[in-house]
């Protein structure tokens, strides 16, 4: 009798028991999972993340199991790791976004969906139902994968030989499981953002070199188009286009420089280069491959995108993933990417100086593309580095006789600049270069004066690479540290060529430096702080500044500082040190343009000066946007960046002297001066011409469009 009794208790026992053995397993299989998400190399992440998929599925009997991401774009699910099992069909992901909204809808607000009988469900889930049942599947759960407070995926595990049962205890060892594999997506994210920045990164230090040393209009012209192929291929994307104004206070904005893949043409379009005198460059007239070859006219940016032209007039950007982003008083210009195939495009506005000098676009023609934050800043370096180039062209137009070569990536990079003499082994070095290395102004540099800030582990590598691109005639390219005067290491990527030949031996190797330890360090810093690390890393050497609005407080990073003869510590982290540095004749200017920024949301570029340490006045072009509003739509917060400009500036006045002393020469000489294009038309006389004819400006004789044949006779033709 007592046997009987106790019975029931014994298979109690062993069903506990072996609830207690499976439960158990189920946690050990969650710390093996945890424990490999912290210690797998980031080469295999991926295939650790599908095999612990694998693991997990079949602990639990189940088919599949799959892991959904959509990063930005909820409605563009990819799934990105999976595992199913032998003979079982796959589920369609795009299956489930069209034919199973709700379960969508509910992993979109955060939510856990299970299904433990597909006969048994919300009535408003009826659809989902009836698709998962048509798929074959007889239980599901779909965990949401959160990223810093955001819905970012789904994990999702189906059964479909058997109905699958989701108890509490499942339920919560699951979410736990969830959030492992959000974590180990958390560092394949970062892993790619780290790879994506060292991309764009080496891409504008490679484009900022190819512009050191152009001097002639042909090269400037030719290394544009070439970056632009460099740029496009590198990022992926299918064209790119130059515009410029033939004259600043016209309207007309032609095409000047032009890339297309050659996979993805213009549709019905057909391209014709032609000179153009006015902006000594050619520009592309443009006519449908359906009209006959004398419907020809140039591509004007104000005709084709009239919206575009205003908004670029205003300096503000142009920016759309897909053509039904643009708003209704775009209408025009949606139906002229539509006829031109363009599903994405960024345009940015191109200045320097004060001058507007056109806008470069880039866009994409084979699918859609979510410009990321990383890509646009990548996008706005671009442009800045074609804006410095088209000015330093204008200013090579006006000092062509008394200036042959200029450097271009100076102010498009923020890079150092450097050229060895390989004969001698004397070294010229820009002033950044020398901030950077810490070498005085005044110091004579040799190759040996380089080589002792080079780290000591460093020097070989960097003597042999130097070595042979001097020898082969190869450009050079690779990353070092350096040593400053107090220990301190800094890392330098370093892009070279050899230039020049003097009987046969090579003459110059020159090239430029730019500090990337932000980068290197850039793991680091994004375990202490993920948003520093992204407004340190910013874009090439430029100084960055952080602004809290509300509490005047500000970040200024170290080239910042250095930019200023600053020591990090030496400069105090508020809005009043910066002010305090403004000249008083620029400050109301540039504060006007921060209150045009915040409250009416027009673009921030502004040049002005600051006093350095030293007491010296330098130029600076500051950049920013604001990157965080109240509720109620009060600015909180801006970042931006600071570029020392004073080399383009001191380049630009020697121009306006030079011109000063021309016309001082011209209008007192005892004698007729004029100068006429190709074409016969004048585009000067001096002041004894305009008194011998009675007219009152040189100007009135270039308007009136007389050719030199008026000149010699003294009459109007």
């Amino acid at each position: 009798m007592q046997s009987l009794k106790c019975e029931p208790m014994k298979l109690f026992d062993e069903k506990l028991d072996h609830e207690l053995r499976e439960r158990l397993r189920f946690e050990a299989l969650t710390a093996g999972l945890l424990a490999k998400c912290v210690n797998t190399a980031d080469a295999v992440l991926d295939s650790e993340i599908e095999n612990a998929l694998a693991r997990l599925a079949k602990f639990l009997g189940l088919d599949q199991a799959v892991l959904v991401q959509w990063g930005n774009d909820p409605a563009r699910p990819a799934p990105t790791h999976s595992w199913t099992a032998p003979g079982c069909k796959p589920v369609s992901i795009k299956g489930v976004l069209a034919r199973a909204a709700w379960t969508h809808s509910q992993s979109l607000a955060g939510k856990i969906v299970r299904f433990s009988d597909v006969e048994v469900s919300p009535p408003e889930a009826r659809k989902d139902r009836a698709f998962f049942k048509t798929a074959g599947i007889k239980g599901l759960i779909s965990l949401p994968l959160s990223l810093s407070g955001r819905i970012v995926g789904v994990l999702v595990l189906t059964s479909h030989h058997a109905e699958a049962r989701w108890p509490k205890e499942t339920v919560h060892q699951l979410t736990l499981l969830a959030s492992v594999f959000a974590g180990m997506i958390e560092r394949r994210h970062r892993q790619s953002e780290l790879q994506e920045r060292l991309k764009h990164e080496t891409l504008i230090a490679e484009l900022g070199a190819r512009f050191i040393n152009l001097s002639a209009d042909d090269d400037v012209d030719g290394a544009i188009e070439a970056a632009q192929r460099h740029f496009c291929k590198t990022l992926g994307l299918d064209h790119s286009s130059l515009f410029q104004p033939v004259d600043p206070e016209q309207d007309t904005l032609l095409l000047t420089h032009f890339f297309q893949s050659e996979d993805q043409p213009l549709p019905d379009v057909a391209l014709e280069k032609r000179p153009d005198q006015r902006l000594r460059s050619n520009v592309y007239w443009v006519r449908r491959e359906s009209e006959p070859a004398a419907s020809y006219r140039r591509f004007d940016v104000k005709e084709f995108f009239p919206w575009v032209y205003q908004r670029l007039r205003k300096g503000k950007r142009v920016i759309f993933s897909r053509r039904k982003e643009l708003p209704k008083e775009a209408a025009f210009d949606r139906e002229m990417f539509r006829r031109y195939g363009t599903r994405s495009a960024v345009v940015v506005p191109l200045s320097a100086g004060g001058a507007w000098l056109g806008c470069v676009s880039v866009a994409m023609v084979r699918q859609i593309r979510i410009w990321s934050e990383q890509e646009l800043r990548c996008l706005e370096s671009f442009a800045q580095t074609f804006a410095s180039a088209l000015a330093r062209k204008r200013v090579n137009e006006t000092l062509r006789e008394s200036e042959e070569r200029l450097s271009l990536a100076t102010e498009s990079a923020g890079a150092g600049l450097w050229s060895l003499r390989i004969q001698t082994g004397q070294v010229w070095a820009s002033p950044r270069l020398r901030e950077l290395l810490q070498f005085a102004p005044d110091e004579e540099l040799t190759r040996e004066s380089f080589s002792r800030k080079v780290h000591p582990e460093d020097r070989d590598q960097v003597r042999q690479a130097v070595e042979n691109a001097i020898k082969t005639g190869e450009d050079v390219g690779l990353e070092f540290r350096i040593v400053l005067v107090d220990g301190s290491v800094r890392w330098l990527s370093a892009r070279g060529r050899r230039e020049g030949r003097v009987a046969g031996k090579a003459e110059l190797f020159m090239g430029a430096l730019i500090d990337v330890t932000d980068r290197k360090l850039a793991d680091e810093a994004l375990r202490q702080s993920e948003e520093r690390l992204r407004l340190v890393l910013e874009a090439n050497s430029e100084g960055v500044w952080d602004w809290d609005i509300g509490n005047q407080r500000a970040f200024f990073s170290p080239r910042y500082t250095a930019m200023l003869g600053y020591e990090c510590e030496e400069f105090s982290q508020d809005y009043a040190s910066w002010e305090a540095l403004v000249h008083l004749d620029d400050l109301e200017r540039v504060n006007q343009a921060l209150r045009a920024h915040v409250y009416e949301g027009k673009e921030y570029g502004v040049e002005f000066r600051m006093r350095k340490k030293s007491g010296e006045w330098c130029w600076i072009l500051s950049r920013g946007t604001v990157v965080e509003r109240s509720p109620d739509g009060r600015a909180l917060r801006m970042v931006g960046t600071h570029l020392d400009i004073t080399a383009r500036k001191q380049a630009e006045e020697r121009a306006q002297e030079s011109e000063q002393r021309f016309l001082l020469m011209a209008n007192s000489a005892p004698m007729f001066i004029w100068a006429s294009g190709q074409d016969g038309l004048r585009t000067f006389v001096n002041q004894p011409w305009l008194e011998f004819t009675g007219r009152t400006s040189s100007r009135s004789w270039v308007l009136d469009g007389l050719r030199d044949s008026t000149l010699t006779t003294g009459k109007d033709a």
